[in-house]
């Protein structure tokens, strides 16, 4: 949801990603593999719920 409400606002891939990042690490400050678990949501969520996903971005 935070990738996604940041691209809405017309905000490019990586202040997206990062703001993704600040909302996973909020909820599970010690996983380590943060970065690779966030991409992993944001890749699966593209996938499965593309229109969704992107509705309003671009």
């Amino acid at each position: 949801m935070a990738y996604s409400s940041v691209r809405q606002a017309s905000e490019m891939d990586h202040p997206a990603f990062m703001a993704a990042m600040q909302a996973y690490e909020g909820h599970q400050p010690d996983n380590s593999e943060a970065g690779w678990v966030v991409g992993q949501m944001i890749l699966i969520a593209t996938e499965r719920a593309t229109e969704w996903f992107w509705k309003g971005v671009g």
